[in-house]
């Protein structure tokens, strides 16, 4: 044995070199000098083969050939270097520099071994999935492995995992057989689902076997100590530790020791030298002794580092998800993979712990032990190139028995890297921020507020905030703080100090900031990324230059609300329910929006409200622009109106306590929320909920998301409204509260447009009752009121009350108002009784006094005024108008009694006054802006004569259905567009053209398309996913065309061409054909369902 041993050693020491290659002992060796060559230098190998120098594409390619063919099992790539270039290696797929790429040598089931090229530092998704590798090492520059990159490798038993792996995405390991990894890292590299499938034992170093334990490595493998056994870790920093405390007095080496200080420069640099220490040491001990800092640069190189809580802990106990583990910049980056020497001052306390993470782009950070775990003393840590590194320091306050304050700030010394600097808003000027900005290289700049951490990009400050940022902040930091004291977590609200006006808040626990302060942390998005902004858990984003500039700047014009909404969204998890992800965070964007006195709230009126109860819409199937108002008014009446001010902090409280489960039971959810929110106010909240769809029995299917199913029964109602029957205080009056009857001033937080909330076009088009502020004294006037009436419209004269309720015969109620004119729609029974409602609940009955129909036949335009009465609720009009008329006709819309114009008869001329602004008529055009923002206008028979409808000529209107006359050729820019109570539309059969947004944001259900030929439309056109209904013949041309975006198209329009809002209620199986919404002839009836009958819309309720 002893003789073979040494034949083979000998025969491996000889090569004979022919053409590049060397033929060696079960083993051929090629050099390659150019990229691409490989085909034609290696034409004859063994089974094992060894590269050297670049490859790329199309040496892929070959090797991947000659693997499968059976010709290679182990390939040695350690010297080799992947370039870009060459043929796509498999499919599409083409090298990239360093990297080994996507696919690469996926289902190359031959291939046994591989040793990696030294240089990559990245292997791609499904790199080598489903191939025969037995054993893989990852090389040290490593540090992501992608989705699947090894999964379902039947015969990977051995993992070896680089120092730098910092981030294996889902399922790399997954359907691998592995049985033993080794985790050479010195830090808790970032995993996700599916690592493994195998448990494998995980074999980590000593000193992080109780880190790994804590993680969610745990989750996938049995962890295991003493790594050190077969891979040995550095001892450098040991050794150098011994070296610089000769020189330093403290751990953190900023104490140079008093006979080094006073050594000659040349002294000291001789006894550096005979130490052998590292430039950079060298370097710093020299800034030390002489204090030859660069500008800022010692602010940022030593630094104090304050304790911050642990994110996920306190985001899963406070049901919220923004809190970020990023409290701590450095201001230092890496500019490649050297290393960086991090000197801690102290013991870190043993109910801590202390991490050095660096971040690239945006990535997050999202555990406590992510990135290089500290100790006391000198910690060498390897560089990744541009990363920015950030002091992960998190105290232990689950018990809360010891506050935040009471953990000391610990200094750390960072020498390495490159400063790039932060602002701070607490000890920098505005001087301080251009100055550093000026000086920053890196490609991200941060900024820190008091609770809050700024991610921009630096060009973006540049541009957008070229001077100062420090109001910005302030104002990110208030509503940070705003949102948080909502939610009853706050010290601020628990003590009594946010009592009084504006806030009007109590209650709650002192959670924030005492245990819990992790910052609300924002990025710089790209503008290819999900929304114009968009949230996930520890951070929010803005995607654009434009969307920080709108969000952030404090202007005139500052859309407070984006950056409300999406921190919303980290703080709704309490108080969502089923279809209401982008509705329940919008209860923080209105609360703010009050709040910053900037911007009048949002959310459509209790018209649109009422409109859906009277047709039995459930809570689910309506508009988020509505069903947001739910949760708003309950604000403004405990809150605003002082009801209750700790409502609020203690719902989100009991909320916490006793989560509601979604998707699963609707008696756990909705039908709970319900429970909980009488439960905290002491109040039985029927008609409140009755009128918001809480109690409407249903069956759907909702797209939130995601698609889930949904059932509400009638047996889970009434247990819900027996139990909430037991509060004595049955409140209606809630349901007619607002903040948008007059106008709310603009403060002076923030910067107003002429002193007034932009949106201020909103005051009085939501109701002419029920200010928030009439609530405020506990007293009113005692209401008095008659009505005149037309058809299901009417108009109320009298003073006094906050609003109006229809009651049937049975004292239910089926409908309410906050308004002096509304419509109650001709579904609702006719059997019912009008009463003005006191703030008290005192009802007084309202009288009838006569009928509001006139009918004006014109002999000479403009002269409409000397005709029709400011007493008219419904006016049919024949003969020439014109701007003057159009003109009279808004003034009667917007403060008398006019809700529903007939002008079939009528035909609109040139000449008169300028019906708005500087808008005049044109014959048979319908012009722009006619009725733009006339909430109070219901129904409108447009002149049949018309040939054109102008840009906004009915947006924010009150229009509930629109026909389009047959001749009409053209509808021009948002003609109907946030029109909350449009539902039907018919478009006449001459229609050529329609422009972007003509319906865009307004709740159209059903469109009946009379053109036969499709007509060409611009973008947006709708945005509620409406049933197109079309003749059977045109349906193929209409599915080809664009109109197929916007709706779900049917060819049925000859089938029933004339339908009408839902005006019968079936208690019973009707009989005959029946069609449900989409046309579908005979389907099974379900309780709560619009169906169509005889051209009629019916509910079915039994």
């Amino acid at each position: 044995m002893e003789a073979n041993h040494i034949i083979k050693t000998l025969a491996i020491s000889f090569s004979l070199a022919i053409c590049g290659i060397s033929s060696l002992w079960a083993e051929t060796v090629v050099d390659v000098q150019q990229p691409g060559s490989l085909p034609a230098l290696l034409t004859t190998m063994d089974k094992n083969v060894k590269i050297n120098g670049p490859i790329n594409g199309s040496d892929i390619k070959y090797l991947r050939q000659q693997i499968n063919n059976g010709n290679i099992t182990s390939l040695n790539l350690s010297d080799a270097s992947i370039v870009s270039g060459g043929d796509a290696y498999y499919e599409e797929f083409t090298t990239n520099d360093n990297i080994v790429g996507e696919c690469m040598f996926n289902q190359c089931e031959n291939l046994e071994y591989i040793s990696l090229p030294n240089s990559i530092t990245e292997i791609s998704s499904k790199a080598f999935s489903k191939s025969g590798l037995k054993k893989i090492e990852i090389p040290d520059k490593v540090s992501t492995l992608g989705f699947d990159a090894f999964a379902y490798c039947n015969a990977l038993d051995t993992v070896v995992l680089g120092r730098k792996t910092n981030k294996l995405e889902q399922g790399v390991f997954f359907g691998s057989s592995v049985k033993v990894v080794y985790v050479r890292s010195s830090f808790i590299p970032t995993i996700t689902y599916y690592l493994f499938s195998s448990n494998p034992t995980i074999c980590v170093y000593s000193d992080m076997k109780d880190d790994f334990a804590d993680s969610d490595w745990n989750e996938f493998g049995t962890i295991v100590g003493n790594l050190e056994d077969f891979y040995p870790k550095d001892e450098i920093s040991n050794l150098l530790q011994s070296s610089l405390d000769k020189y330093f007095d403290d751990k953190a080496c900023t104490l140079l020791k008093s006979e080094f200080m006073s050594m000659s420069i040349d002294g000291l640099k001789s006894e550096m030298e005979n130490d052998n220490l590292p430039e950079v040491i060298a370097d710093m001990i020299m800034k030390v002794r002489n204090d030859g800092w660069a500008a800022h640069e010692r602010e940022f190189r030593i630094s104090e580092y304050k304790a911050y809580s642990d994110a996920n802990y306190w985001n899963g106990a406070m049901m919220a998800t923004g809190g970020s583990y990023m409290g701590n910049p450095t201001g230092i980056y890496a500019s490649d993979d050297s290393p960086l020497y991090v000197f801690v001052d102290q013991d870190i306390p043993s109910d801590a712990t202390l991490y050095f993470a660096g971040c690239v782009n945006n990535d997050l950070i999202e555990n406590a032990k992510t990135g290089h775990k500290l100790t006391k003393g000198l910690n060498i840590i390897d560089g990744q190139k541009d990363a920015l590194y950030y002091i992960v320091y998190t105290a232990d306050t689950r018990s809360k028995t010891k506050k935040l304050n009471e953990w000391p700030d610990i200094k750390i010394h960072i020498e390495g890297g490159v400063v790039n600097g932060y602002y701070d808003v607490a000890r920098h000027t505005d001087e301080d921020y251009v100055d550093l900005l000026s000086n920053a290289t890196h490609d991200l700049f941060t900024v820190k507020g008091g609770e809050t951490i700024l991610n921009f990009k630096t060009s973006t400050y540049k541009e957008v905030f070229p001077s100062t940022i420090k109001s910005s902040v302030v104002w990110f930091d208030s509503l940070t703080v705003w949102e948080k004291e909502l939610m009853g977590m706050c010290e601020s609200v628990a003590s009594g100090r946010r009592a009084d006006a504006p806030f009007r808040l109590t209650g709650g626990e002192a959670i924030f900031p005492i245990y819990y302060n992790n910052p609300n942390f924002a990025i710089e998005g790209k503008a290819t990324d999900d929304g114009y902004a968009n949230s996930c858990p520890y951070r929010t984003s803005y995607n654009s230059v434009d969307c920080i500039r709108k969000s952030f700047v404090i202007q005139a014009g500052l859309d407070d609300w984006c950056a409300a909404h999406e921190c919303g969204h980290n703080n709704q998890g309490a108080i969502n329910l089923e279809s209401c992800t982008e509705v329940s965070n919008n209860l923080f964007s209105n609360v703010i929006c009050y709040l910053d006195g900037v911007t009048t709230t949002k959310g459509h009126p209790l018209a649109t409200t009422m409109n859906y109860y009277a047709h039995r819409v459930p809570f689910f199937s309506r508009d988020v622009t509505s069903k947001m108002r739910m949760y708003y008014q309950l604000y403004l009446y405990y809150h605003q109106a002082e009801k209750n001010t700790a409502f609020y902090p203690t719902l989100f409280q009991e909320l916490r306590k006793d989560p509601l489960e979604l998707w699963t039971n609707t008696y756990n959810s909705s039908l709970k929320f319900v429970r909980k929110v009488c439960e905290v106010a002491q109040e039985d909240l029927t008609d409140f909920f009755t009128a918001w769809g809480f109690f409407e029995p249903c069956n759907l299917t909702i797209d939130d998301y995601g698609i889930y199913d949904l059932t509400v029964t009638q047996e889970d109602i009434d247990k819900t409204l027996e139990e909430i029957s037991k509060y004595p205080k049955k409140n209606r009056e809630i349901l007619f509260i607002e903040d948008r009857v007059e106008e709310i001033p603009a403060t002076d937080f923030l910067v107003a447009k002429d002193g007034k909330r932009a949106g201020s076009d909103q005051i009085g088009q939501c109701g002419d009752l029920g200010q928030f502020t009439d609530f405020l004294s506990g007293e009113s006037q005692s209401s008095q009121y008659t009505y005149i009436q037309a058809d299901s419209l009417y108009a109320m004269s009298g003073s006094g009350g906050i609003g109006f309720v229809a009651l049937n015969s049975d004292g239910k109620m089926v409908y309410a108002a906050n308004a002096l004119r509304f419509c109650i729609p001709s579904c609702v029974d006719k059997d019912f009784t009008i009463y003005s409602v006191d703030l008290d609940g005192t009802l007084h009955e309202v009288a009838k006094s006569g009928s509001g129909v006139e009918t004006v036949g014109m002999t000479e335009a403009g002269t409409l005024s000397d005709h029709l009465s400011a007493q008219a609720v419904k006016a049919k009009i024949s003969g020439q108008i014109n701007g003057t008329d159009i003109k009279y006709l808004r003034q009667l819309v917007a403060a008398g009694n006019l809700q529903s114009i007939d002008l079939s008869e009528a035909t609109i001329v040139s000449g008169g006054d300028a019906y708005y602004e500087t808008y005049t008529t044109s014959d048979d055009d319908m012009g722009a802006y006619s009725f733009y923002n006339h909430r109070g206008l219901v129904s409108l028979t447009l002149p049949q004569s018309i040939m054109s409808i102008g840009s906004n000529a009915f947006a924010q209107s009150g229009l509930m259905s629109v026909q389009i006359p047959d001749n009409v050729v053209s509808v021009e820019l948002d003609a109907f567009a946030y029109c909350s109570q449009l539902s039907t539309v018919e478009i006449g059969e001459n229609v050529k053209r329609l422009s972007q947004g003509v319906f865009y944001n307004s709740e159209v259900r059903h469109v009946y398309v009379k053109a036969k030929t499709p007509p060409a439309i611009g973008n947006y056109l709708f945005s509620s996913k409406p049933i197109i209904h079309v003749y059977a013949e045109s349906l193929a041309e209409y599915e080809a065309s664009a109109w197929a975006e916007y709706g779900t198209l049917v060819g049925d329009l000859g089938e029933y061409t004339k339908i009408k809002e839902v005006d019968a209620v079936s208690q019973k199986s009707p009989d005959g054909f029946i069609y449900d919404l989409l046309g579908r002839r005979g389907p099974s009836l379900q309780p709560a369902n619009i169906y169509i009958k005889d051209g009629k819309k019916i509910i079915f309720l039994r």
